[in-house]
């Protein structure tokens, strides 16, 4: 290694390894340098191992070393502070490690690390390094994600396949999204998961959610694609873990997927539908629910409980939001109040109990609950007005059968004629042609004042 001083990215070495005991006291590894073993387990190293001189330090150098077919049995520690590289790669395979692996970022660098078909027998940790591939590793300890202290780099890990012992753990302190511990864990095994912070993403899928023990939040981000399904085939709820726990703190966010979807150039709805087991079209005609609890299954409910937030996207520059539909038939509150609700203002609008209230209590005491009902004839349909018997122009409400109030200006107006009311039919009673009105239909007019 000492005795290469002119590696660059147009000419790398190659340092090849006999089978071995290696027992220098500490190895200094340089950029654009590759050492290679006969196998890994013919070539030990004892000597603890570094990052020493690398010769570029700009985000668009190819700086890169690493290792394969090796043993190394004391702590290593790549840390890109010390080198001062800011785009420096290290690319491991089939390597042992006997003790623990650090992993350091600098700057706001894209230092990028690769681990292939390896054994970990220590911790292992990762600040400010992008991860891009970590495929099929072992690890007998922890592997943890921790937020850099400085600078604008995220730490990222990209696993698949493999298995960790012990507890991956994504710990952010400060909501900073450039420093940011994210996981995409596919098909990695552990025993447990936690996502500690609000700055901390987990995406996983089924088997990388914790195998054994439970899933903790302290008020991070868990993204769960196929999650936990319940094997009960008669309620068929998506479920996390029965025996989820959190740390203290908030609870964090639980995001819940299983869909398909198809990418197009403006962007696709997304469709949620229930899941079952054994699917048979022709066996199971049953609707399955889907269920949105806010106190997930198996978590320790708030004794209040938590709501269930529906919040639709905004146009852009305007405040609008979408809207929320709902196409049933027919919505059960579960004797439960609608609260907060805005008043009326248009025909179809839903009215609250002040505006009801109001309107009973603007009827006089002379008058209150008086009213008038007419039966249709077809020549007023034809005249396509009726005659009330009382004067009160102004203070008039007409209801046709089945108590469908209608609004004055849009269903009929207000005149007088004669000394007495004429309502006249206009809008949606009369128009589009034929007639909403029919022989024998029934008008009752309520006389408010």
């Amino acid at each position: 290694m000492a005795s290469i001083s002119d590696a660059t990215p147009s000419k790398r070495y190659v340092i090849r390894i006999g089978a071995g005991a290696y027992t220098e006291a500490s190895l200094a590894i340089k950029s654009n340098v590759f050492l290679i073993g006969e196998s890994k387990e013919s070539v030990r190293i004892t000597g603890a191992v570094s990052m020493g001189a690398w010769t570029q330090d700009n985000s668009g150098s190819d700086d890169r070393s690493g290792f394969s077919m090796v043993s190394l049995l004391s702590a290593v520690d790549l840390n890109w502070n010390t080198a001062k590289s800011r785009a420096g790669k290290i690319y491991m395979n089939e390597v042992v490690f006997g003790s623990t692996v650090n992993m350091y970022g600098y700057d706001n660098a894209i230092a990028q690390a690769q681990f292939d078909s390896c054994l970990l027998f220590g911790a292992l940790t990762i600040s400010g390094i992008n991860v891009g591939v970590f495929t099929n590793n072992v690890c007998y300890s922890n592997i943890t994600l921790n937020q850099h202290p400085n600078g604008g780099m995220a730490s990222i890990l990209n696993a698949a396949g493999g298995y960790c012992a012990g507890t991956v753990r994504f710990n952010t302190t400060v909501s900073d999204f450039n420093r940011r511990c994210s996981g995409f864990l596919r098909g990695m095994t552990s025993e447990n998961l936690i996502v500690d912070g609000a700055s901390s993403y987990a995406d996983c899928d089924l088997v990388s959610q914790g195998k054994s023990s439970t899933q903790k939040l302290n008020n991070g981000n868990l993204v769960a694609i196929n999650p936990r399904i319940s094997h009960d085939l008669e309620t068929q709820m998506l479920k996390p873990l029965a025996n989820n726990s959190h740390n203290s703190g908030d609870w964090g966010k639980q995001w819940y997927f299983n869909f398909a979807y198809v990418h197009a150039s403006a962007g696709t709805e997304m469709y949620l539908t229930t899941t079952m087991e054994n699917y048979d079209p022709a066996g199971d005609t049953a609707g399955r629910p889907i269920w949105i609890q806010p106190d997930g299954y198996g978590l320790k409910p708030n004794v209040s409980g938590g709501n269930v937030e529906i919040e639709t996207a905004a146009v852009s520059g305007t405040g609008v939001r979408g809207k929320v539909k709902i196409n049933a038939r027919e919505l059960d509150m579960t004797s439960s109040k609608i609260t907060n609700l805005a008043n009326g203002t248009s025909a179809q609008d839903a009215v609250t109990k002040s505006q009801l209230d109001a309107a009973i209590g603007a009827i006089p005491a002379g008058l209150s609950g008086k009213k008038q009902t007419f039966t249709l004839s077809a020549g007023d349909i034809t005249n396509g007005y009726v005659d009330c018997a009382h004067l009160a122009a102004a203070d008039t409400m007409m209801l046709m059968s089945g108590g469908v109030v209608h609004v004055e200006g849009e269903s009929y107006t207000l005149s007088t004629v004669g000394g007495v009311t004429r309502i006249t039919f206009i809008g949606d009673l009369v128009a589009p042609s034929p007639s909403k009105l029919l022989e024998g239909d029934k008008v009752h007019v309520q006389y408010l004042k």
